[in-house]
């Protein structure tokens, strides 16, 4: 298809109009034609370059033309390739003759992101993700350097501004082939960072961050020269009153402080001083905020080089407040949020004392705060007493070490604005802060001072002159009741829920808050909510039967939150006999529901609070609402793709940059969606084989969400749903008696490489431990075999690359601890992400632990190619944590996998390191070992010449002191367990009848269930084995085996068929001599000698 040159310019201004309908099919048009007319297509976008007098047509090819120049790795697309030799030398001929012509700004900004763009993509690797792809030289482009310092050396400001931003993406993304150049560009940079012209100073600038982030510390050493210079760029934009220069130049100092803080750290005084100024300047808001947002972003970085800089917090603290306490009067407050006045400076200041009490500890910031707060309290201006107590409010987080043992001191500060004298406004705040304080400060906040707390809120709902207040008061209910104990709330029930009764009859907004509140408290005190059930019965049923107009909605929503919550406190007795009325209006709402409705989300979980109340009695009712969770569950939201500079910021949109693009999403469809497969998993959960004859649809809708890029929620729901739906098959199968092998398989065929999938992609350490777990319960019901499909090699590729990421991500954190500027609270923090690191790697340990067990020793070859150095890494280290990692997976190589060859290559290391690790201080580390001693005493001779040390290491670990503390006794009932492992094993090689009656002595295990079951195992069977050494002279022992027995059959340690056992052994012990057995379970107590008692009756 031939396109004119009108046609195509046409075709633009289509893509440019207003008009979602216009530009969405001229986009589709534009696409169409592109991708099966490459070469016109960009022969075309050059036309327009050069020769159309639209200026939004000329950027919009600039920007079309720089994707189809664009290398996309991620997309395997690249136009640009598509050319002949010839068009490709005609495109990069043109481009260089447009920028060398071209005087409009925006538009030669436009044509240097070509050129930038296209030589990232010429001097790329074909396959850069191969570690021996070498990059192309700069003779794949031979004209481009010579253009680059045609352009610096011109006279013209435009072409020096658009060097520097073709070498400073460069520098970025092109360092080897320019790496022989550095010298000479610093240089540039350098006399660039003077220039007469503002934007070239801000172009050098951003071209010296581009090339020295992510550059190893001792090569960004040479750069700091330019630093001087670089801050000086933000007063040169303010001397010459360029604003959008200035706005450029704050915006690449907040860069700076995000990507390479410690640049900054030789001026960092001068830096903070200049950033100060500004904030206090009476420049436009958006630049104020900049310079703050430089500031915070420096403390997020590195808090401990901003705790040094002299009078930090003296300085930046009354400048926060006071831009808090810039609030515009507005009449029309009291009606809600909607009628809000945006007050920028407030909101920028309330953000701000949150980030600096999250990075700078309160130990940082609170001395200096409360210093200043207690003075704005007593203000004879309601703004400054507003801003006094919303600093309390949002700093708790940050602070709560440091303000936990001053809660009554702050709590004094903070009283005298409920009582109705305050200002409504500062009793908003004192209510907004009593809820935030609720939940930064619980449980101590609701233990010792409930009564204070609990009197000021119910004062406040009685100000009828304020809905705003009585609407804010219900909602701290919400927060006070989300961690609290009902005895701690149930002296306040009566008059905390007659005056929630009572807002029911209130304006909107109250009525909105206190539903909700409603349903928290019942909530908090479960089944006591029922004394109460009757007096909200009948007003919630009408909220619920009335709420009909569009703008009612979300209170009608929020009172089927209410009324389902209520149900689930009361039960199924209670509230049964309301049931089919709520369903039914349930059931006619989600008929007549619109798109983007607020009810939806209401709808969906209150059917799925209403099942967990009626249990398996909802079962009849789940096609009715199963059908439309799917339908939500797999409904696509709606997307948009914009390229960066393009997309514009929209509330009722999530936004997610992916490469050069940004990716908005429909908030509303997406939390629908999300809520909609966190529904579908509660019924999986809690109906099981009742939910059967939905877990073919519920996977096929599910089963690819796993990895759904755009959701957390989505991927946490669906992945935590994959286990509940085997579950439900097994379950199903149990009651039917039908062979479930089959369909289990083909469900655990479809989940597992999609589970593996979404594993490999995930980003964020909490949800990958999530999976995880769904992996590791997925596979004990699956049994033993390989992964499906791909999932097994996947998996491994998994484990392999998040353990070489943990290994450089360790190796970063104890580069900063060796860091002189690192003080205590960095260190705390650096702490913290080595915790959650390290839960990673357990989790991924036992990922390895769960293979060697359903695969045993098919998986030997692959662990020695891939893993064992990682985790012989770990045993070296000289860290108890990590030793332990390396134990658990050794330990399961044996247990499963302990082929002879393996275990000579493997014990004669091992061994001596676990005998060791027996007298480590950490009870993990203990345990660990003493479990891989236990599973090793059954590798015959490796294991006999180390038997008289390890029975010496088990003694003691079993004769310390503490043994029995909550802290060591899993330690020490494995070193037990263990104990009998090795008299069963190495029988032949022990004395038998001296270890048993010693083993006998720490029996029964009652903490560790998987070695309990282990240890009732081995009792058994010495009892048939060595009957007259563990039995002892005279049956002596013979307590001590009945109170094993006794407290086996009436715990989690045992299995059916061991039961069987013990019923059985207990019956001959019996037969044989009554005298003795009737006797030695009479010593028995109560509990254990019934058990027995009836297990002889079997």
């Amino acid at each position: 298809m031939s396109v004119s040159a009108g046609e195509f310019e046409q075709l633009l201004l289509h893509v440019l109009a207003p008009d979602n309908d216009v530009r969405k099919k001229a986009d589709d048009m534009f696409t169409e034609f592109r991708n099966n007319n490459t070469t016109e297509c960009t022969a075309l976008l050059l036309q327009m370059l050069s020769s159309s007098s639209q200026l939004g047509v000329r950027r919009l090819a600039a920007v079309l033309l720089r994707q189809m120049l664009t290398r996309s790795h991620m997309r395997n697309e690249w136009f640009y390739a598509q050319l002949t030799p010839a068009a490709q030398e005609q495109v990069r001929s043109q481009l260089v003759q447009l920028a060398e012509h071209e005087q409009h700004k925006l538009v030669h900004s436009n044509l240097c992101d070509c050129i930038s763009e296209l030589a990232v993509s010429v001097f790329t690797p074909d396959n850069p993700d191969q570690p021996d792809a070498a990059p192309k030289s700069l003779d794949h482009w031979p004209q481009l350097m010579p253009f680059l310092l045609k352009l610096v050396q011109s006279e013209n400001a435009l072409h020096r501004r658009g060097a520097l931003i073709i070498l400073g993406k460069m520098c970025s993304r092109t360092r080897p082939q320019l790496k022989p150049h550095r010298a000479s560009l610093m240089g540039l940079f350098n006399n660039m960072l003077a220039d007469s012209n503002v934007h070239v100073r801000v172009a050098a600038m951003a071209a010296v961050i581009n090339s020295i982030n992510g550059l190893p510390r001792a090569e960004v050493e040479p750069y700091q020269p330019l630093l001087q210079r670089m801050i000086g760029v933000t007063a040169f934009a303010l001397q010459q009153q360029d604003e959008e220069a200035l706005q450029e130049a704050l915006q690449l100092m907040v860069d700076l402080a995000d990507l390479v803080p410690t640049f900054l750290r030789p001026a960092i005084v001068v830096v903070f001083q200049g950033m100060m100024q500004l904030v206090r300047s009476d420049l436009d808001s958006g630049l104020r905020h900049l310079a703050l947002e430089a500031i915070l972003v420096l403390c997020e970085r590195k808090p401990s080089m901003m705790r040094k800089v002299p009078n930090f917090v003296e300085e930046v603290i009354p400048t926060i407040l006071k831009m808090m306490a810039t609030i515009e009067d507005n009449e029309e407050w009291n009606l809600g949020e909607k009628h809000d006045i945006q007050d920028e400076d407030k909101e920028m200041g309330e953000e701000s004392i949150d980030r600096l009490a999250l990075f700078m500890r309160g130990e940082t910031i609170a001395p200096v705060l409360f210093s200043i707060v207690p003075q704005l309290l007593t203000s004879a201006q309601w703004r400054e007493r507003y801003a006094g107590v919303m600093a309390i409010s949002t700093v708790g987080e940050g602070c709560v070490k440091f303000l936990k043992p001053r809660l009554g001191e702050v709590l004094k500060l903070l009283l005298p604005h409920f009582e109705m004298s305050a200002h409504p406004r500062v009793r908003w705040a004192a209510l907004n802060c009593a809820g935030q304080m609720s939940t930064d400060f619980a449980p101590v906040l609701q233990e010792k001072f409930a009564d204070p707390i609990l009197t000021a809120i119910v004062g406040a709902m009685h100000d009828v002159n304020n809905p705003r207040v009585q609407a804010h008061a219900a909602s701290a209910v919400i927060n006070f009741c989300d961690n609290c104990k009902v005895e701690l709330i149930h002296p306040y029930l009566d008059v905390l829920l007659t005056t929630l009764l009572g807002l029911l009859n209130g304006p909107l907004i109250v009525q909105e808050q206190a539903v909700t509140a409603i349903a928290a408290v019942a909530t908090c005190i479960s089944s006591e909510f029922t004394r109460f059930y009757k007096a909200f019965r009948e007003p919630l049923l009408q909220l619920l039967s009335t709420s009909l107009g569009e703008e009612r909605h979300l209170l009608r929503g929020k009172t089927m939150e209410c009324v389902s919550l209520i149900a689930v406190a009361v039960g199924k007795e209670v509230f049964g006999p309301d049931a089919e009325f709520v369903m039914k209006a349930l059931l006619h709402t989600q008929n007549s529901m619109k798109d983007d409705d607020p009810q939806v989300s209401y709808v969906l979980k209150a059917w799925v609070r209403i099942c967990r109340c009626l249990g398996k009695d909802f079962v009849p009712f789940l096609p009715t609402v199963i059908k439309p969770l799917l339908e939500c569950a797999a409904r696509k939201p709606d997307i948009r793709i914009f390229d960066r500079e393009n997309a514009v910021e929209d509330n009722a949109y999530n936004f997610l940059p992916v490469e050069d693009k940004v990716i908005a999403i429909k908030t509303a469809a997406l939390e629908e969606k999300a809520t909609a497969c966190s529904m579908l998993n509660c019924y999986a959960e809690w109906l099981e084989d009742g939910f059967m004859p939905f877990v073919g649809p519920t996977a096929e809708v599910l089963v690819p969400l796993q990895g759904y890029y755009y959701s957390d929620t989505v991927r946490s729901a669906a992945t935590s749903t994959m286990p509940c739906l085997m579950r439900c098959v097994v379950s199903a199968s149990k009651k039917t008696g039908q062979d479930s092998k089959q369909m289990l398989a083909e469900l655990w065929g479809a989940i597992a490489p999609q589970l593996v999938k979404a594993i490999g992609m995930e980003v964020d350490p909490s949800l990958m431990v999530l999976m995880l777990n769904s992996l590791h319960e997925c596979m004990d019901m699956a049994g033993p075999g390989e992964l499906p499909g791909a999932a097994q090699e996947n998996l491994v590729d998994v484990v392999e690359s998040e353990l070489e990421e943990f290994m450089e991500r360790r190796a970063g954190r104890d580069e900063l601890r060796a860091d002189p500027e690192c003080d205590e609270l960095e260190r705390e923090r650096i702490d913290e992400e080595d915790t959650l690191d390290e839960q990673l790697v357990q989790q991924l340990t036992e990922t390895v632990g769960k293979v060697f067990k359903y695969q045993g020793k098919n998986f030997l070859g692959v662990f020695g190619k891939r893993l064992v150095g990682y985790y012989i890494k770990f045993l070296e280290s000289d860290t108890s944590q990590d030793r332990t990692v390396a134990y658990c997976v050794f330990d399961d190589l044996i247990e499963h996998a302990g082929t002879p060859e393996a275990m000579q290559k493997l014990l004669p290391m091992l061994l001596p390191r676990m005998l060791q690790s027996l007298h480590s201080e950490d009870p993990d580390e203990r345990q660990a070992a003493v479990y891989g001693l236990g599973v090793a005493s059954r590798c015959g001779q490796l294991f006999v010449n180390v038997i008289p040390q390890v029975l010496q290491g088990i003694g003691a670990l079993l004769s310390r002191a503490d043994a029995r503390e909550p802290s060591n006794v899993f330690a020490t009932e494995n070193a037990a367990s263990a104990l009998g492992k090795i008299i069963k094993a190495q029988a032949a090689n022990v004395n038998v009848a001296e270890l048993l009656p010693q083993w006998l002595g720490f029996m029964p295990l009652t903490n560790d269930e998987e070695e309990g079951k282990v240890a009732n195992e081995l009792l058994c069977d010495f009892l048939e084995q060595y009957p007259e050494q563990l039995l002892g002279p005279g049956a002596s022992n013979l307590v001590s085996i009945f109170n094993c027995f006794g407290t086996a059959l009436v715990s989690e340690f045992t299995t059916e068929e061991l039961t069987h056992r013990i019923v059985l052994l207990t019956k001959q012990l019996h037969q044989k001599s009554p005298p003795l057995v009737e006797k030695a379970i009479s010593e028995l107590d109560e509990a254990t000698r019934q058990n027995l008692i009836e297990a002889l009756k079997v």
